[in-house]
């Protein structure tokens, strides 16, 4: 039901997919959960970041260049994590 890449979440509720490019990058107060960023990969229009999670989960983030390069994210930088609720999709029951 995916088209691109996507990720597992581990929240709570169960755990939870959703695209890398429904995630965004906010400030880590308004965050549904914070990591550290510990890869950006530049693939032309987008920008993929690969933030990890205290618990080694790695979560990745597919900017557009525009967004990123409107601030840029180094290794080793805490990031906050959010997204709209309705892109969360429930795995299992």
């Amino acid at each position: 039901r995916f088209i691109g890449n996507h990720n597992v979440i581990a929240l709570p509720e169960g755990q939870f997919s959703i695209r890398s490019d429904r995630i965004r990058i906010a400030e880590s107060t308004a965050a549904a959960m914070t990591a550290t960023v510990s890869a950006v990969e530049y693939q032309g229009t987008a920008v993929s970041v690969t933030a990890s999670k205290a618990d080694a989960q790695d979560i990745t983030v597919l900017l557009d260049d525009a967004t990123f390069f409107s601030s840029p994210l180094n290794t080793g930088d805490a990031v906050g994590l959010t997204w709209d609720q309705a892109d969360l999709h429930k795995l299992g029951d």
